[in-house]
């Protein structure tokens, strides 16, 4: 599979048709503004699929692993949403990430995610305006790129304590905090 089209089942979402995209970006809207999530079943098509998880399985033993408590978007619970919502649920929470570079230029979610056409499907779905995929596309210079990634980088390490020191704090907080809602709940004590 050379090209990205190839990845996708273009008949059941025709991204490079957008008039025959309308009804694809109804349904997927719909589910992100009921759910806080998006499936799109079938999106790869068969062998678009076998390619991505060959691929992953072999990215897979590279990633960096991190756990501990948030929501399903990794942050803190949003009581505003009902309480079915995704934002709502707070527990144990573990990710794994590989970084774009350690994506070889030929691999399948690589060609996707660096392919035009998927990038304006998915910011049809979400409606917020343009993505950028690097920071050169957003600040047009190299090399004030370059400069602006390594000041980002040097931050983020620099407060990586202060982070930690951070995280603690923010799950004891959510941990009173439900047991304090959990209790307002359950009334006054002896009824």
């Amino acid at each position: 599979m050379n090209s990205a089209a190839e990845l996708i089942d273009l008949e059941r979402y025709p991204v490079l048709t957008p008039d025959a995209l309308r009804a694809v970006l109804d349904w997927a809207r719909e589910q992100l503004r009921d759910t806080g999530a998006c499936e799109l079943p079938g999106f790869l098509s068969r062998r678009g699929l076998a390619a991505v998880e060959a691929d992953s399985d072999t990215l897979a033993t590279q990633a960096y692993r991190s756990e501990g408590l948030g929501t399903a978007y990794l942050g803190v619970p949003d009581f505003e949403l009902p309480e079915d919502h995704p934002r709502r649920y707070f527990g144990r929470a573990a990710v794994g990430v590989v970084a774009y570079d350690m994506f070889p230029s030929d691999a399948p979610l690589r060609r996707l995610y660096e392919w035009d056409p998927f990038m304006r499907f998915i910011e049809a779905v979400l409606q917020r305006g343009m993505l950028y995929r690097y920071i050169l596309r957003s600040v047009g210079d190299r090399s004030a790129a370059d400069e602006l990634y390594q000041e980002t980088w040097s931050r983020v390490i620099a407060s990586r304590e202060r982070i930690g020191r951070f995280r603690a704090s923010a799950a004891m907080n959510i941990q009173k905090l439900l047991a304090k809602r959990a209790k307002s709940q359950s009334g006054p004590e002896g009824m």
